[in-house]
């Protein structure tokens, strides 16, 4: 009966072990849980004001880092579901690869979203 006892205390401490690792798989390296990774639905161009409106999910509380084509561009107002941000004038119809980073401590992934912008119409 006492190699019973000795056998199953490793075996016990082991599935304790992978059991709470388990549920460190979502959070950060300071221990606190890491929110969602951002995701971008679709975006709109105001050409008259130079302004995207970027429509999504989880972009969090604080102002996300947003890039167009790897070029940082100026927030101007979010919300967990809206980012609005200033955007050069387009001259030439392209595909732009739209970074949307959340701010935090815990940073999350970043979404990417190729984006259509039409040039400008003179």
């Amino acid at each position: 009966m006492k190699k019973a006892s000795r056998i199953a205390l490793p075996i016990l401490l082991v599935v304790l072990s992978a059991w709470s690792g388990a549920g460190m798989a979502g959070r950060g390296t300071s221990g606190g849980i890491r929110a969602p990774a951002p995701i971008v639905l679709s975006t709109s161009v105001d050409h008259q004001k130079n302004v995207m409106t970027i429509v999504g999910t989880n972009f969090g509380n604080e102002a996300p880092s947003v890039k167009l084509g790897g070029k940082n561009l100026e927030v101007v107002r979010h919300s967990a579901t809206e980012i609005v941000v200033n955007i050069p004038p387009i001259t030439q119809t392209s595909t732009f690869l739209l970074t949307v980073t959340n701010s935090g401590i815990n940073q999350t992934p970043s979404a990417d979203f190729n984006a259509v912008i039409f040039a400008t119409a003179d």
